[in-house]
Order: C-alpha cells, then structure tokens, then sequence
C-alpha cells in the first residue's frame, strides 16, 4: 500500500569529529496501525544544533546535547617541528600544541 503525504521530520547530521555538517529530512513509513515510524540515518539527530558566529555546534554523545566550541576548521597551523596542519576537529589548536604562526628550531 503507498501512502501519500507521509509527514516527513528535520534532522541534523554530524560529522566523525560529532560537528554538525547539515540538514536533511527523513521520510516517515507507516506501519500497519496507521502510525508514522521515522529511521534515522547514522550520524543524525532530531535536536537542532545553536548557531553562532565562529563556532561549531558539537554534539555530546552522552547528554545528545549541542554544544559550541572554536571552529578554526580548514586553517593551517604549525605543529612543534614547524610543519603546516590543516585543522579537522573542533576546538582551539594551542590546546593541540599547535601555533598559528611557522617557527624554526636553531640548532644548538
């Protein structure tokens, strides 16, 4: 039997690093007692992520709640040994040992 009109139900994805990636829409199926039954795929939430001008939403896997942190995703910092990394994870890079800024080591 199809069904026109199933209701479909916003939801949010998240990437490895648990930051929110996008929107999307997943489509509700019937079950054979008239109610709507909703599959998430993985990596997605039915809680909408805040939003905030240099941040990340970050979801906490044990409270399933967003929370902000530093997005500095997709710069290029420095690590001890002066070579470049481009940032993956949420969060700020001094606490990965990281510098904005290349150095160089003078040799004793």
């Amino acid at each position: 039997m199809r069904v026109e009109n199933v209701a479909t139900l916003q939801i949010f994805h998240f990437d490895r690093y648990m930051c929110f990636t996008h929107e999307g829409q997943a489509v509700g199926q019937m079950d054979g007692y008239g109610n709507t039954i909703y599959v998430l795929p993985p990596n997605a939430t039915i809680t909408e992520p805040p939003e905030e001008e240099g941040m990340i939403a970050v979801l906490d896997q044990e409270s399933r709640q967003w929370r902000l942190m530093e997005s500095h995703r997709g710069e290029r910092w420095f690590n001890s040994r002066g070579e470049e990394v481009v940032i993956e994870r949420p969060g700020n890079p001094l606490d990965f040992g990281l510098r904005r800024e290349q150095f160089w080591l003078s040799a004793p």
